[in-house]
């Protein structure tokens, strides 16, 4: 994608393995809202968190894109209502796109030229008259997102690759410490963190009464070398709720490399997020191309 090779390329996000690439590869990163898009014949790792989506070359194809692969029908009732109700995929005609403007827990981990870049895309975005940008104010639970998610995916890991882990010679040795933390993990904790999670994805929904959409960063910044662990970033806390996110390629870092910022909106507003992408490209503030396509647009 990042090429020009093809405009859309398919992908999962169990933690941050969409719009992680995405921003470390300057391309569009969709992750909708969980189970838009049918899992079948995919490889299971975590029930309540594996979902997919995919990377785009154009900002326009993240709607078609969505529309190719998402679910529809009597048989998904709840997702098919909310993505064909008007009046939620819109913005309310006659007041400002309200988003909020989220520093959440990772955010003094990240490095200056990020929170600078992010800052003032932010202000920038605060100077237009149909955009009323708040300080986003995310729920006590959102805190503990990382070990939340930790919990019930290292567990979820020691469960269903349990037979892999017999061979554990032919099994990576980042799989096989995963694995060994979850087979540490007590039943009880699992359950415990399932239920934390649940409520997180209340607490979410119920923030976005204030909000149509978040803005924050998408990475900690660029992409580190191989052998340098990766910054904590809020990827994995949007798809612990069950959000749909775009991570747009917005931001070059001193050495040259990308990084970009995520835009989450209320989970099944997907649409309503593919408008204010919208919004945002129509004025020009990011790119409808990224990579290689914006150059040969």
């Amino acid at each position: 994608v990042s090429l020009g090779m093809v405009p859309i390329a398919t992908g999962s996000q169990t933690a941050g393995s969409i719009v992680r690439p995405a921003s470390f590869c300057g391309v569009y990163g969709c992750k909708p809202s969980f189970g838009t898009i049918p899992r079948t014949g995919t490889l299971k790792t975590t029930d309540s968190l594996d979902t997919l989506g995919f990377f785009g070359a154009h900002a326009e194809d993240l709607t078609r894109g969505f529309d190719a692969m998402r679910v529809d029908g009597l048989d998904y009732p709840i997702s098919t209502e909310a993505l064909r109700d008007s009046v939620r995929q819109t913005k309310r005609t006659g007041r400002p796109w309200r988003v909020g403007f989220a520093r959440t827990h990772t955010w003094e981990q990240a490095p200056k030229y990020a929170q600078q870049a992010l800052s003032q895309f932010i202000e920038q975005l605060a100077g237009i008259a149909e955009v009323d940008v708040v300080d986003a104010t995310l729920p006590p639970g959102s805190m503990h997102a990382h070990q939340i998610h930790e919990t019930i995916y290292n567990k979820a890991l020691s469960y269903y690759f349990k037979d892999e882990h017999q061979q554990a010679e032919f099994v990576s040795p980042v799989m096989n410490e995963l694995i060994e933390s979850g087979k540490r993990i007590l039943l009880a904790d699992y359950a415990k963190a399932v239920e934390e999670q649940n409520e997180l994805i209340y607490a979410v929904d119920d923030m976005f009464d204030a909000y149509d959409v978040i803005i924050s960063l998408s990475t900690a910044g660029e992409a580190p070398l191989r052998d340098v662990p990766e910054l904590p970033d809020p990827s994995l806390m949007w798809t612990l709720a069950h959000l749909p996110v775009v991570s747009v390629p917005q931001f070059t870092a001193p050495s040259g490399l990308p990084f970009g910022f995520q835009v989450a909106a209320r989970k099944y507003n997907d649409y309503l997020l593919f408008d204010f992408i919208e919004f945002l490209r129509a004025l020009g503030m990011i790119p409808n191309a990224a990579g290689y396509a914006l150059s040969h647009d």
